[in-house]
């Protein structure tokens, strides 16, 4: 039996990662490091069958004091 594996998500600036499993049904969950906020993607990703992770990496940026 093929047990789909997604493989390590890259880095994305800003954030950090925390992967419960990169076999299926495991998820990755993003947080927007100190001094920088969410503005798309997705914050949970979800490994699936096709050995894919779910939806897209989060961005993260900078914010700025004005």
């Amino acid at each position: 039996m093929f047990l789909a594996d997604c493989g390590m998500l890259g880095t994305v600036r800003g954030a950090s990662v925390s992967v419960t499993s990169t076999q299926l049904c495991g998820t990755a969950t993003y947080t927007c490091d100190l001094g920088y906020g969410y503005t798309g993607g997705n914050l949970t990703r979800t490994c699936q069958s096709s050995a894919q992770w779910s939806g897209t990496k989060p961005v993260c940026v900078c914010k700025t004091n004005k």
